[in-house]
Order: structure tokens, then C-alpha cells, then sequence
């Protein structure tokens, strides 16, 4: 029958007024679905979804149907895609379609904003960890817009002593321009996500610094001197 086509057990749907009727805090299509029936989401801030029990790693994300990896940045801080370039999104819980390709746990469909009616359009945020901002222009005489939307850390992801100065932290970029082509629409879109960790590496005992009995942690506002370190970066594009 027609009317059973669209049934799908496990189905969660975001419309495309999700972003204005969340409620105040942090706002993130991946955080969103956090509390739907089969997920869980670890903590508060946490971006990355376990469905159906599976690890955050074995889900399927789909960005305008194509497949993003890493979607979320470290610790979970927030997922690597701009909500403010987000229209909707859909959560597959569930036996999803096989059209969505090989995934052990759920399957998650993002869809990207339609530049315009708007001639310009501007959004962006001030959160406890980074700063995003979307901006979109559309020419409606030739029926050709874009949107462009940043985000990046303006805080060292480890507070502790001696993490000062290094480049801890994670940034993103979406950028979707659609225009007219003959009978059709041509789109286009980019995706950059990037994270990097900088931190000491000290053994228990033989180097000078903390967690050595060799010498003291440094004081304020110093860093470890001597020390090797460990220097983390991965990216997703």
C-alpha cells in the first residue's frame, strides 16, 4: 500500500526549524538527537551518539548523501559540522535502507541549507569553547547563492600548567554554493575538519618534569622545558 512507503521503525526527523526551537545553550544536530528512544549520548556536551549500543565510531554519517568521517571533533567537545549551514537531519535507529551502504550501528542524514530568498544572510554564536559564524549571500537574478560557515577554538583545549602556547584545538569548515545549470541545479559543497593535541610526555621516572622525581612541575605561567611532548593532529575533509 502507498500509505506503508514512508514506515520506518527508529526514524527521528529534525525540520527545518530546528535550530529555532531548540532551547538556550549549545546548539548541534548531532547533540539534538541525544535523547531520542535507542541513543545515548555521553554527557552533557557530548556530540558523538551511541545507537542501539553501538560505539559513536560505527555510525553512518551522510552530509547531502555524502559519507563524512570524524565528523565530531576530540573529547566529543561538538561534531565537525556547522549547525547554523544545517537544515534538517534525519536519525535511522533502526533496520535502515540498504541504499545507505555498510554501517554497524545507526545512520544519520544531514541536510544543508538552500542559500537564500534572503540577499544576505548572517548567523553566528559565542560558545564556552570556540566561535562559529555562517554567512550567506544569494542573486536571485540568476538564481546562484552561497554560504560559507567557520568555526574554531579560541581556548587551549588542556588549561592545566605548562599547555600553555600550543596549538590545542579544532576547527571546521562548510561551504555549499548552488546556482542554475540548464534544466537543472548544480551544487557544490566543501567540508574541512581539523583537530590537534599538544601536551609533555613524561615517563614516571627519568625526566625532568612533572610526574618525574628528577625535577619539579614548572610554576605559573611556565612550560615544561627539556621535555618531549606528543603532537597529535587528524583531519577530516
Amino acid at each position: 500500500p502507498r500509505t506503508a512507503g514512508g514506515v520506518e521503525i527508529g526514524r527521528v526527523t529534525l525540520g527545518q526549524d530546528w535550530l529555532e526551537g531548540r532551547q538556550a545553550g549549545e546548539m548541534d544536530a548531532q547533540r539534538a538527537f541525544a535523547d531520542a528512544p535507542g541513543v545515548h549520548g555521553s554527557g552533557e556536551n557530548a556530540a558523538s551518539l551511541h545507537v542501539q549500543g553501538g560505539a559513536s565510531s560505527e555510525n553512518r554519517v551522510l552530509l547531502d548523501g555524502i559519507p563524512l568521517f570524524s565528523a565530531v571533533h576530540y573529547s566529543s567537545a561538538s561534531s565537525a559540522v556547522n549547525p547554523d549551514a544545517i537544515a534538517g537531519a534525519e536519525l535511522h535507529t533502526g533496520v535502515s535502507s540498504a541504499r545507505f551502504g555498510d554501517h554497524l550501528a545507526g545512520v544519520l542524514e544531514l541536510e544543508s541549507r538552500e542559500p537564500g530568498p534572503s540577499p544576505f544572510e548572517a548567523r553566528g554564536s559565542l560558545g564556552s569553547h570556540d566561535i562559529r559564524q555562517t554567512v550567506s549571500g544569494y542573486l536571485p537574478g540568476i538564481r546562484t547563492g552561497v554560504i560559507v560557515g567557520v568555526r574554531t577554538t579560541y581556548r587551549d583545549a588542556l588549561m592545566g600548567d605548562g599547555y600553555q602556547g600550543r596549538r590545542n584545538g579544532y576547527r571546521d569548515l562548510l561551504a555549499v554554493s548552488t546556482t542554475q545549470a540548464g534544466e537543472g541545479r548544480l551544487r557544490v559543497l566543501s567540508f574541512m575538519a581539523n583537530n590537534r593535541l599538544d601536551f609533555p610526555s613524561v615517563s614516571d621516572v627519568g625526566d625532568a618534569g612533572a610526574g618525574s622525581e628528577d625535577g619539579p612541575p614548572p610554576s605559573e605561567g611556565e612550560e615544561y622545558s627539556g621535555v618531549p611532548r606528543n603532537a597529535i593532529s587528524w583531519s577530516s575533509h
